[in-house]
């Protein structure tokens, strides 16, 4: 947008299509050499829209994650009453401006002629994504990965780490640009899951191309641990990770009160050190936990045994945050490993929320470890 000193609303033939157009009146600043920095001269642009009320929306931008939002609100009473969302956007230059509004306020004679697009090539429109916030259905946690481009609920930590999903089809992929870091993805908007909003059994599920056996590597999600109080309980780290002496193993505890499952037998290595691997986490109920990995999809889940909080933690789970981050971290101050390389890289196929237990054993499990009666 320009901007809107006065905001009117242009129908379609059918209706129900408007646009908020005009002068939004955003400024710019101007700085030392005489270039301009912000509004309507940046690169980058920030979108927010509120739903006020039944009749109201206010639609925001802004050019820099710092500043604060050029606010502006339409009224759509004359439509009736909002009864749900199916659009809100694309936000468009208006560049009739120019010679309909500013050529005029300058005395520009004649206005300038508006060159049409040119078919030879081709304009997109990016994309506007409404994220959720808790709780969000379960399921909408998950993603494959398959659409180039498209990063819809992920928020990244951007710390020297390229995250995307184009130069690997069908993957997140995620690049460390150098050795010492903590970094990771996570939802954007969602990073608790508090067993009130999200009741067990359910599980997580991970597909994950890990780096070559030769470089030390760690993938974990770094899950607190608090009680109905909102006390911590401690952590739970579920993830893999890699050493220069003992090869990939399951991510163990790294201090403090911890969740660290235990198998029996061990894992084999033969899955551990597998490209891809698979990793299953189970949360049976609020005090029982157990993770599974395998080597092929097609293959059984080589399951832990299942694990009590109560013993280890003192009682029950009542939320897993309040990062829920999938994480990596390659500085030994976080539990890395010295003499990585720069430009590691991982390859994340998919990772798949959903309610119930889909290992052959469920019934069994939750019949022998069901929850004590309340007295």
């Amino acid at each position: 947008p320009a901007g809107a000193a006065e905001t009117e609303f242009d129908y379609d033939q059918r209706r129900h299509s408007h646009a908020a157009a005009g002068d939004w009146q955003v400024p710019h600043v101007w700085i030392g050499d005489g270039a301009r920095y912000g509004g309507p001269a940046s690169n980058l642009l920030y979108f927010r829209a509120v739903i006020d009320s039944p009749t109201q929306i206010s639609i925001g931008v802004k050019f820099d994650p710092s500043h604060g939002w050029n606010m502006r609100s339409i009224d759509v009473s004359r439509l009736g009453r909002i009864t749900g969302v199916w659009e809100i956007g694309p936000i468009i230059s208006g560049d009739r401006w120019i010679p309909d509004r500013l050529a005029p306020e300058l005395g520009i004679k004649p206005p300038p002629e508006v060159m049409p697009p040119d078919p030879a090539f081709e304009y997109l429109l990016d994309y506007c994504v409404f994220l959720g916030a808790n709780p969000m259905p379960f399921e909408h946690h998950g993603d494959e990965f398959n659409i180039p481009g498209y990063m819809g609920q992920w928020q990244i930590q951007e710390q020297a780490t390229m995250v995307e999903t184009i130069s690997h089809p069908g993957y997140l992929t995620v690049t460390l640009l150098g050795p010492g870091l903590g970094t990771g993805f996570g939802h954007a908007g969602v990073s608790n899951l508090s067993l009130s909003d999200y009741p067990p059994p359910w599980e997580i599920e991970v597909s994950l191309i890990p780096p070559p056996r030769e470089y030390p590597w760690n993938f974990f999600i770094n899950f607190g641990l608090f009680d109905a109080a909102g006390g911590r309980l401690g952590a739970w780290h579920p993830g893999l990770s890699s050493t220069k002496a003992g090869g990939p193993a399951p991510m163990g505890t790294r201090g403090g009160r911890a969740i660290d499952v235990e198998f029996d037998p061990p894992v084999p290595q033969s899955i551990l050190e597998s490209r891809p691997v698979f990793m299953l986490i189970q949360v049976i109920d609020a005090s029982r936990v157990r993770l599974g990995y395998k080597a092929r999809a097609e293959d059984p889940w080589h399951l832990s045994e299942v694990h009590d909080t109560r013993r280890s933690l003192g009682g029950p789970i009542a939320r897993l945050g309040p990062h829920h981050v999938y994480s990596i971290t390659t500085d030994p101050r976080w539990g890395g490993e010295f003499g990585l390389p720069a430009f590691q890289q991982f390859l994340v196929d998919y990772v798949r929320y959903r309610y119930g237990l889909s290992t052959p054993d469920a019934d069994q499990v939750l019949e022998r470890h069901a929850e004590p009666a309340s007295p």
